[in-house]
């Protein structure tokens, strides 16, 4: 048997009273995003660690 522990946690929260502001905080350990862009205005923050474009 393998266990398998993910360090990853999502919570997304949306704010009606904000105009259905989509709020989304996200813990990723290794994760790399293939390249891609958002429909609307996106701003990321990072809070802990390092994050290298690749452009």
């Amino acid at each position: 048997m393998v266990e398998v522990i993910s360090r990853q946690r999502v919570r997304f929260i949306r704010v009606p009273e904000m105009n259905n502001l989509e709020l989304l905080h996200v813990a990723y350990t290794k994760h790399q995003f293939s390249p891609h862009f958002h429909g609307g205005h996106v701003i990321g923050v990072i809070e802990k660690g390092l994050a290298i474009p690749d452009v």
